[in-house]
């Protein structure tokens, strides 16, 4: 009996040992499916960058973004470094490296803005830039040109045409400057006429592969003959003409031979001299 009361003990704790285990499973599998989804979520974070002002519907994604976002990101962005006063370019430049450069180039660039920052509070110098003009020269590359004007102590101390060349890319969704510079307004032209050329050459190959695939969908399948309604009319006009119909036509000289009356007649004289020649015979 004491022996029975072991075993059924022992039944006990083995169970309960059992469950224990599983728990300790559930528990280990549930810690490893959090900590993967946590990095899961560290790893694919993004942050999307809008303008401030925005005029017209974007769109993006982690890869790359419509014209329309590339476009006023890159005046955006160009803004901030182009668009300062004595009082707020620290915090504008600021804003340019946190939002729109990868992190391996952030020291190299905030350097060079330092040096800049301090010709600033320096010379009370303020700018302005107005973007007339944004050109996609080819993929992760912008051109942009516009008027910069620049104010000393509340006057404007000049103005000058500007040329920018942009590049970038996305990164988790996240518009990207690679480079950033001032071009001559004789690169930028060659650039732009370089770009025109390309256009027009793939326009043409374009419209003439057009033309090749429309040739040869022609001749494969032709066309039916397309009876427009003078030739209808014309058709029906020959039907109905008397040679078409069989009856006989006159012309002004002969006798009114068509008349039913002049054919039964002669028919009868016919059929007289038929007779006529029979009785001879018999």
């Amino acid at each position: 009996m004491l022996f029975g009361n072991h075993l059924g003990e022992f039944d006990k704790l083995k169970y309960i040992c059992r469950v224990l285990t599983i728990l300790l499973i559930v528990s280990f599998l549930g810690n490893l499916t959090t900590g993967f989804l946590t990095y899961s979520l560290a790893r694919s974070k993004r942050t999307i960058i809008v303008p401030s002002t925005i005029s017209a519907s974007l769109e993006v994604s982690d890869v790359e973004g419509d014209a329309d976002y590339i476009r006023q990101m890159s005046i955006y962005a160009v803004g901030l470094l182009y668009q300062y006063t004595p009082f707020n370019a620290a915090a504008r430049f600021q804003e340019f490296l946190f939002n729109f450069i990868p992190s391996q180039h952030v020291n190299y660039l905030r350097a060079q803005l330092q040096k800049q920052l301090k010709e600033i509070q320096r010379t009370k110098i303020a700018e302005t830039i107005h973007i007339d003009n944004v050109f996609f020269e080819k993929k992760n590359t912008v051109l942009l040109t516009g008027v910069l004007t620049r104010y000393s102590i509340g006057e404007q101390i000049g103005n000058e045409k500007i040329y920018i060349d942009l590049e970038y890319r996305f990164i988790n969704g996240g518009f990207k400057i690679e480079v950033i510079r001032n071009i001559t307004a004789q690169e930028y032209n060659l650039r732009a006429r370089n770009y025109t050329d390309q256009q027009r050459k793939r326009t043409k190959r374009a419209d003439e592969r057009n033309d090749r695939v429309i040739e040869q969908h022609e001749k494969e399948n032709p066309k039916p003959l397309d009876v427009g309604p003078d030739a209808q009319n014309a058709s029906e006009l020959f039907r109905s003409a008397p040679e078409f119909s069989g009856s006989n036509s006159s012309s002004p000289g002969d006798p009114d031979d068509s008349s039913e009356e002049f054919d039964r007649v002669r028919g009868t004289e016919l059929f007289g001299e038929i007779l006529d020649e029979s009785e001879e015979q018999q």
